[in-house]
């Protein structure tokens, strides 16, 4: 695309949006963002895209539209986005009235964000990309070479803005990302109301990859590094933006992620490891991306917010399984669950209950759940060991049973990502 071919909307004080690589169709439009989706309301009848057959036109609720990409440019605001695949969500129509007409809404999940509408436009259909940037507040109180210092005297108080600092960086191998990068900005401003100064500052991560990537396959990378933040520094590490590097420039990205849930308060950092030595470590051990799927589960461990407790115990029940088995140590593939006891809880704790009722117990729910569902007739829940003589049946069952349960589960796990994946003795994650 020529880069004079929107001059023919400059100075309009207005939003307009373009389908595809159709410029010479301008439609008004209104939009807004909510949690992290793009919804757009277009000045067009999108049923006008409907063929006729023999000039009747026949469509309803299962009616499916074409997606689309769509370039929204809006002067008022001095902003840009290109919207991939948008999806058709619904139209309105008003009949006999000056403000007659139709509206159809698009819905998107992914879109880009730039000052210049042209180098939105020029993008390939399939945007590959070099670089990814994660921007957070949180990321500051990493960063040790830091472009925001104070220095305190009797006489005054000097603020140094440095522009340049030099990144921490560390080099990695085997994963598609060549290097991580991790330094800090800052931007000023003057409140003209009450005259005071605001140093805005917020820590970086970049992500240089060894080759490119396709603009709809970030989420593993995003995912791994989001979960490896939540494994440093639990409920602490929340995305404000992301950029990314297409063809030597560089957008704003938007994609809804599975965040953490924040916590509030001081809390503690894991390890005693820098932010980088710790994610050179679980880039090498734990990479998410990889094959394996013990390491794949550890996602849903950690950042799984199901209301069900019932899917909490078998995913944390899973992870310990696929662990075990692909250890193949002897007699893993049926005595998993034991071995993770002797090796990952507690030792106090283990004084408190019987072990090995516990064990058959926790086995039998599983079992239950995967089979049979979730409900427990009467409360109750045949325990089987291999000698029958033993069964024996627990009455009364109630959530509080079942969370102590998936909590020892839980706390295995984390003992396992900890101490066996990544080689920590001591940790505070919790």
């Amino acid at each position: 695309m020529e880069s004079n071919s929107y001059n023919y909307v400059w100075g309009v004080d207005m939003t307009v949006c373009f389908f595809n690589d159709d410029y010479d169709h301008k439609y008004s439009c209104e939009y807004e963002i909510v949690d992290q989706r793009f919804c757009v309301t277009v000045d067009y009848d999108i049923d006008d895209e409907i063929e006729a057959e023999n000039d009747i036109k026949s469509f309803g609720p299962s009616t499916e539209y074409k997606s689309r990409d769509i370039l929204i440019v809006d002067q008022s605001a001095k902003t840009n986005f290109l919207l991939k695949d948008a999806y058709y969500a619904g139209s309105t129509s008003v009949f006999g009235s000056p403000d007659s007409g139709t509206k159809t809404r698009f819905k998107a999940i992914i879109f880009f964000k730039y000052r210049d509408p042209n180098a939105l436009a020029e993008l390939p259909i399939t945007p590959k990309v070099r670089t990814i940037r994660v921007y957070s507040k949180s990321l500051y109180n990493y960063v040790n070479n830091r472009s925001v210092r104070f220095d305190y005297s009797d006489e005054e108080t000097t603020i140094h803005l440095m522009k340049n600092t030099e990144k921490e960086i560390v080099n990695l191998k085997g994963v598609n990302i060549k290097e991580v990068s991790l330094y800090d900005l800052w931007s000023s401003s003057v409140q003209s109301k009450d005259q005071k100064i605001v140093i805005d500052k917020t820590g970086c991560i970049e992500l240089d990859l060894n080759r490119r990537v396709d603009y709809d396959v970030l989420y593993p990378y995003l995912n791994e590094l989001m979960l490896f933040l939540e494994l440093y520094e639990k409920g602490k590490n929340k995305i404000d933006k992301i950029d990314v590097t297409v063809n030597d420039k560089v957008f704003e990205i938007s994609m809804p992620l599975r965040e953490p849930k924040l916590m509030k308060g001081v809390t503690n950092r894991s390890v005693e490891d820098d932010l980088l030595t710790f994610l050179e470590k679980c880039y090498s051990r734990i990479p998410y991306r990889g094959k394996r799927n013990d390491i794949r589960n550890i996602f849903q461990i950690i950042f799984n917010n199901s209301i069900n407790i019932e899917d909490v115990f078998l995913a944390y029940y899973r992870f310990i399984e696929c662990y075990y088995k692909r250890k193949n140590t002897p007699g893993a593939r049926t005595t998993f669950m034991t071995q993770a006891f002797d090796d990952h809880y507690n030792e106090n704790a283990k004084k408190s209950f019987n072990k090995e009722n516990t064990i058959q117990e926790i086995i039998s729910l599983r079992n239950h759940y995967v089979h049979s569902g979730y409900h427990l007739r009467n409360a109750s829940l045949r325990v089987k060991f291999d000698d029958t003589k033993r069964n024996y049946t627990v009455n009364n069952i109630d959530v509080d049973w079942i969370y102590d349960r998936t909590q020892m589960l839980r706390k295995i796990s984390i003992d396992i990502i900890f101490k066996d994946l990544l080689g920590y003795q001591e940790y505070k994650f919790e």
